[in-house]
């Protein structure tokens, strides 16, 4: 396995998992199951899509196009999380047990990884919460509103530190028995 799956599995596990040949067995079988699950889903969501485009009195296609795409994005978050994470928390390989000197450098680890990652995601919470709510201003206009700024801001210190926080919780400390 080369580094760059490593770091992919570990990024989509979160920072706390351990990549061992058991947890990228059932990765495996799990993501090959998710992907079938994918296809089943697009492949019945496009045609209910086209049965009721041609059948509709469609007005406005914009808000077809905006719904449709809220539940693509809705679908695709659930399916990943009951096909993929569901399973492997119920097998308890998402758990990290560490001992309790590990702890504070696994716990700045955490901290760390979410401050690097907290840039990221204030720019596409900025980026796209403009495009969803420009309406008829301009959109850098509205890209450089105080508004838009700030309720990104919020929504990176809010998440990140949830996020933190979760991961966090995830960490067993196993007692010394000696």
């Amino acid at each position: 396995m080369s580094k760059l799956d490593k770091l992919v599995i570990k990024w989509f596990l979160g920072s706390t998992a351990v990549v061992d040949e058991r947890t990228k067995s059932e990765l495996g079988k799990l993501a090959i199951r998710t992907v079938f699950v994918f296809f089943m889903f697009e492949l019945f969501f496009a045609f209910g899509s086209m049965v009721y485009l041609t059948n509709s009195n469609v007005i406005s296609y914009e808000n077809i196009l905006y719904i449709t795409m809220f539940i693509q994005i809705l679908m695709t978050f659930i399916i990943t999380y009951g096909f993929i994470y569901i399973p492997l928390a119920k097998k308890k390989l998402l758990r990290r047990e560490i001992s309790s000197e590990e702890k504070k450098q696994v716990t700045k680890e955490i901290k760390h990884s979410w401050v690097k990652l907290a840039p990221l995601l204030f720019l596409a919470y900025w980026i796209v919460d403009t495009m969803v709510n420009f309406g008829l201003n301009r959109f850098f206009e509205n890209l450089f509103n105080l508004k838009q700024i700030i309720s990104a801001l919020i929504f990176t210190l809010i998440f990140s530190i949830g996020m933190y926080l979760y991961e966090r919780k995830r960490v067993h400390v196993v007692k010394d028995d000696i």
